[in-house]
């Protein structure tokens, strides 16, 4: 799994960057092989050498103390030694062990060590110090000279992944550090993520149109589409008026969707005449329009976005979401791809108010999913498209696809009165929305995600919607109270896994003691099938007990996760977290 975060200029750029995170080389282990001096934990580190295309990052997640080699000489060289073995101190104590390999021989005598790393000593050796290889050599002695240091790296978090076009080369040292700590380096291990890019293109228009020939039959009020161009939909223009079946006035009536324009002057087809051929001026598309399709050659997933603005109700700057199960063509209309939603209600919203905005961004990727989390104003927007951690087998579900915005509307993430979110427990404003989410089900059709709909918090259908719990629940026995689906339940675990549970005030069912947190898998179940179908790659549900804010990260072992609140909502049964590692 890859975890990334930055910033983007606006959607297009966003998008921009995401087909270039998922494409090449990122690192997916390290180890510290020379922790250093002078950090403190929580420390950020970012690396030098290689070409990348984003920067990856490290966090100080443990430091240690004590005495550590600065200067390793040979004493005694020994016989039979190889440049490259490894010379382990016989004496001494050491928390961290040190790293000395042989640099140059003198026949097969050590003449002369680097230090790979200077490890922590508790209790120091006494020079010469014999060593020991795994090779065929003996007999080399070392004299050490020692420093004291404090804040030497231990463990680090890959805080970032990073995406290299040309990888560096182990072992990789520091190039920056956020805090005073210097002369850490690691040993890394780059993964390609096998997303392959299928369709990237920005939309041109017709924004106006005028008669270069005529042409001879036509009526008014009649259409024409214009010919040539690559384009997932064409130029119509309305003849709006004819004299003796000759146009003398035309007027774009859809303006089109064109990755390659046509030639001045196109011509056209269909209407009752023949002959007319326009000049179209052409411009960028009035909805600032921007398809990307991505492929993962391992897990086979054909996902896409669009990004687009909307003018009405109010400005809206969206990504609206969309699987696939195949590819045709780059200029497809993007509801013609095998398996495409044909009238997809799944967005996130990425900024309102009449501009694009700076868009903070934290996503997770790996070959079978992308998803993440936006920081827009104070909310904050998310998305999941790709497989999930199913139940069945690959041959009862061979291709499990979720495609999940937080919004099914085209609004603004400020619009007044919006009650939106999407994760862990997706809703939409109304019955009539389909969205915000959708399941491809064993069968191949699709299933709507909804936990609930409308602003007063009423439930979606019970049998019609799949669910994800345990917000939404994942048991199919109905509660018998008098409000039934939205009860606040204040007692036992059990009821975590009720059909729908909003953790109340004073509930700690999540959380146990010494302020550690359980982490509840997002579960995608469904009533009418009367089916558990398995979980949300790497996300899950947790209760923030009111010590856990957006942006916070919860470590368990060496695993960490981001947490997040879902869009706009801050009660307990909407935060859920990512896995970043």
């Amino acid at each position: 799994m890859a975890w990334f975060k930055g910033t983007s200029t606006d959607y297009h750029d966003f998008l921009d960057i995401l087909k270039n995170l998922v494409k090449d080389d990122h690192i997916s282990a390290t180890a510290v092989l020379d922790g250093g001096i002078d950090y403190a934990i929580g420390d950020t580190i970012t690396l030098a050498g290689g070409t990348k295309s984003h920067e990856p990052e490290f966090e100080v997640l443990s430091t240690n103390s004590g005495d550590y080699i600065t200067v390793a000489a040979v004493s005694a060289g020994g016989t039979l030694y190889n440049i490259g073995d490894k010379l382990i101190p016989a004496t001494g104590t050491y928390s961290v062990a040190p790293d000395i390999e042989v640099l140059t021989l003198s026949g097969s005598a050590v003449a002369t060590v680097q230090i790979n790393n200077p490890g922590i000593c508790s209790a120091q050796p006494t020079n010469p110090v014999a060593t020991t290889t795994g090779g065929a050599g003996s007999g080399c002695t070392l004299n050490f000279t020692f420093a004291a240091g404090t804040g030497i790296v231990t463990g680090v978090h890959i805080s970032d992944s990073g995406v290299y076009t040309v990888q560096a080369t182990s072992p990789v040292s520091q190039n920056t550090s956020s805090g005073s700590g210097t002369g850490a380096k690691f040993t890394v291990t780059y993964t390609d993520t096998a997303w392959e890019t299928l369709i990237d293109w920005e939309s041109d228009a017709a924004s106006a149109v005028a008669i270069a020939v005529a042409g001879t039959g036509y009526v008014a009020n009649e259409y024409v589409t214009v010919v040539g161009g690559a384009f997932a939909a064409a130029t119509v223009v309305k003849i709006d008026t004819v004299s003796g079946g000759v146009p003398t006035a035309i007027s774009v009536y859809d303006a089109g969707d064109y990755k390659t324009t046509p030639s001045n002057p196109a011509t056209t087809s269909g209407g009752t005449g023949s002959g007319l051929t326009v000049t179209v001026t052409w411009a960028a598309h009035p909805a600032e329009v921007k398809y990307l399709m991505l492929h993962n050659v391992t897990s086979d997933q054909y996902l896409g976005c669009r990004a687009f603005t909307q003018s009405t109700p109010d400005a809206a700057y969206l990504l609206e979401w969309n699987g696939f199960t195949g590819f045709s063509s780059d200029v497809m209309p993007w509801d013609q791809h095998p398996g495409a939603l044909a009238w997809p209600e799944t967005y996130t919203p990425l900024s309102g108010g009449g501009s694009p905005a700076t868009i903070t961004y934290w996503i997770a990727v790996d070959d079978d999913r992308i998803c993440g989390a936006f920081k827009v104003g104070s909310v904050y927007p998310n998305f999941y498209i790709g497989g999930i951690d199913k139940f069945l087998t690959a041959t009862e579900y061979s291709y499990p696809q979720v495609i999940l915005g937080c919004l099914a509307e085209e609004l603004p993430y400020n619009y007044a009165g919006l009650d939106y979110a999407g994760m862990t427990n997706p809703g939409s404003e109304n019955t009539s929305d389909d969205g915000p989410g959708y399941l491809r089900s064993p069968d191949g059709t699709m299933l709507v995600i909804r936990n609930w709909y409308d602003n007063s918090g009423n439930p979606a259908y019970y049998d019609a919607d799949v669910k994800i719990a345990p917000a939404g629940g994942c048991d199919f026995a109905r509660p018998t109270t008098a409000n039934g689906w939205y009860n606040d339940y204040t007692s036992t675990w059990q009821l975590l896994f009720g059909p729908q549970v909003t953790i109340a005030s004073g509930f700690d069912a999540l959380k146990r003691i010494n302020d550690e947190y359980i982490l509840i898998p997002a579960t995608l179940s469904h009533q009418a099938n009367n089916r558990i179908y398995g979980n949300l790659i790497g996300v899950f549900t947790f209760n923030p007990d009111g010590a856990i804010d957006s942006e916070d990260r919860i470590y368990i072992g060496t695993s960490v996760y981001r947490c997040f609140q879902n869009c706009n909502k801050t009660n307990r049964n909407y935060f859920f977290c990512i896995k970043e590692d």
